[in-house]
């Protein structure tokens, strides 16, 4: 069974020469980074694959390092990694240099997690309009968004699916109670979980209460009833 990451990919053709990735899937968003940046040729990866920071890093240097004439017969690929820090200005100036990328190249952007306030990304924590509608233009936009709760149940099984585990639906119900737009939150108690489990499939409602890490809210809560258990006993 194909999951998320692999249908985008079968969505992006091999003569895309820039791709966006954003969104709050970071598991997703890796997956599918790793898989584009396999289209060098296997030989020469060492030489045609490059993974940069954005942080402090000038269009200049971003557009050479995509222009390099590849070893091998595949793809030159550049990976930029959190894109939104990417400074306004050379955001402009990418966005409006895109053409200059050869066919022989491909610019991978990733954002981080965006921080979502009022259905929208913080800003600073997405990349500009500007850019975001550039690649739409030349390239492909890929935004693993905030899932919908059917879309989350979803994508838990596949993720232990992958991993081997099947989620039983008392636990999977447990998973559902996280809130959606804490996407990382979500996949950080899912590999606690898988790790806690070691060989054993089969997750009960049991498994993941004993690892499922406790919000500040929830705390008190249960500090609140505890209080209130003491004083009724007395």
């Amino acid at each position: 069974m194909r999951v998320e990451w692999e249908y985008m990919l079968a969505d992006i053709p091999l003569e895309t020469r820039i791709v966006l990735i954003t969104g709050t899937l970071s598991a997703e968003k890796s997956k599918l980074a790793r898989a584009l940046m396999s289209r060098v040729d296997a030989d020469f990866a060492d030489f045609d694959s490059e993974t940069i920071s954005a942080d402090g890093t000038q269009v200049d240097r971003l557009l050479s390092a995509v222009s390099t004439t590849p070893f091998g017969d595949g793809k030159r690929t550049v990976l930029v990694t959190h894109a939104e820090q990417l400074d306004d200005a050379t955001q402009k100036k990418l966005a409006g240099g895109i053409d200059k990328i050869p066919s022989t190249g491909l610019m991978i952007l990733m954002t981080g997690e965006p921080v979502i306030e009022d259905g929208k990304a913080k800003k600073g924590t997405a990349v500009l309009t500007e850019l975001n509608t550039a690649v739409k233009k030349h390239g492909k936009v890929i935004d693993f968004g905030v899932p919908q709760k059917d879309d989350l149940r979803a994508y838990v099984e596949r993720f232990a699916k992958e991993r081997g585990k099947q989620l039983r639906p008392d636990a999977l119900a447990l998973f559902m109670d996280l809130p959606a737009d804490d996407m990382r939150r979500l996949e950080t108690e899912l590999g606690k979980l898988f790790d806690y489990m070691g060989d054993e499939t089969v997750i009960h409602a049991s498994d993941v209460t004993e690892i499922l890490s406790r919000g500040p809210d929830e705390v008190i809560f249960k500090l609140c009833d505890a209080l209130g258990d003491r004083k009724s006993t007395r």
